[in-house]
């Protein structure tokens, strides 16, 4: 099988283990990474490119960034469109709010992959072939380093977009009462050495109906992990309340939990350790090849018929005349 592999330069979090895993995996894999510059603007790299040469196309490009040019994929056969930020169709605060459905059912030739049981139940209820593979944690450059954790209480992350209002508000609350730092990282290794410093990372991803990297990213560089519940989550990623995750449904809830903590270390560190083996067994970025191998492996969708001009028809139905 040939396959094409389009992302982009400028990825927050490097897919190149998974895009490694892929090329290993599959006989031909060419892997197209656009620049910022032709991210905004598609349409000429759309234009240019035969994708016929190839037997499956995997998109990794964000839906929002398509605007009207995802209608040129629809004629693109072996089409698997990847998208990480399918939870906004839900989030109220989002301008995204109930797009989502609306373009993928443009593209029924495209095999859909988000990052949530929730979302893949919810556009399979609309009629789209929606999967799911969760996020994971990059495993070729995050680790636990069994340095001295001397933050007690941290959170790495963006709080300023309308979409994380419910985010900021927790945390703001968790700094003001329990001293929460609430920090920023430039470099992936300034990234992990911040997280090997964090003791317990509060995850704040509220009202998303699923669990971002960073939740597996902390639980893999060895932080306990207190995270908002997400009942159709848990289940399926072997996520255990007081094993190896904390849960909290409230500001209330993950304040008195987390001074639960503070007064058991021993549970702390068990839980912590726990996390860790649970993402080092089952939520590493190169255990994910599988499960998108799978899925660019089943047969091609049909790519729908476009409407034909008067002039093809009339060829098609008198072809001795135009030879």
């Amino acid at each position: 099988m040939k396959l094409l592999i389009v992302s982009r330069q400028e990825r927050a979090r490097s897919f190149d283990t998974l895009f490694a895993g892929l090329t290993a995996r599959f006989a031909h894999v060419d892997v197209h990474k656009l620049s910022k510059l032709q991210v905004h603007d598609i349409r000429p790299y759309l234009k240019q490119t035969d994708f016929s040469a190839w037997d499956r196309v995997l998109f990794d490009i964000p839906l929002r960034r398509m605007g009207k040019a995802a209608k040129a994929l629809r004629n693109v056969q072996g089409l698997v469109f990847y998208e990480e930020d399918a939870c906004q169709e839900l989030v109220a605060e989002s301008k995204f709010r109930n797009q989502f459905a609306t373009g993928f059912k443009q593209l029924s030739n495209a095999r859909i992959i988000v990052t949530s049981y929730y979302m893949r139940d919810y556009f399979k209820q609309r009629g789209i072939d929606a999967w799911c593979i969760p996020k994971a944690y990059d495993d070729a450059v995050l680790d636990d380093l069994g340095a001295q954790r001397d933050i007690p209480l941290g959170f790495i992350g963006r709080t300023k977009s309308q979409v994380y209002n419910e985010r900021r508000n927790l945390l703001e609350n968790m700094g003001a009462r329990c001293g929460l730092q609430t920090l920023r990282t430039q470099t992936p290794d300034e990234y992990l050495r911040l997280l090997n410093r964090i003791a317990v990372f509060l995850s704040a991803d509220i009202g998303f109906n699923e669990y971002m990297a960073k939740n597996f990213e902390a639980m893999g560089c060895g932080c306990l992990l207190m995270a908002k519940r997400q009942p159709s989550e848990d289940g399926p990623l072997g996520l255990i309340d007081m094993h190896n995750v904390v849960h909290y449904d409230s500001l209330d809830e993950a304040l008195a939990k987390y001074q639960q903590l503070q007064a058991d270390p021993d549970a702390l560190k068990r839980i912590a350790t726990n996390g860790l083996a649970l993402v080092r067994e089952r939520h590493r970025l190169s255990q994910r090849t599988p499960d998108f191998a799978q899925i660019l492996q089943m047969p091609a969708l049909n790519v729908p018929h476009t409407r034909r001009t008067w002039y093809q028809r009339i060829t098609e139905w008198l072809p001795g005349k135009f030879a």
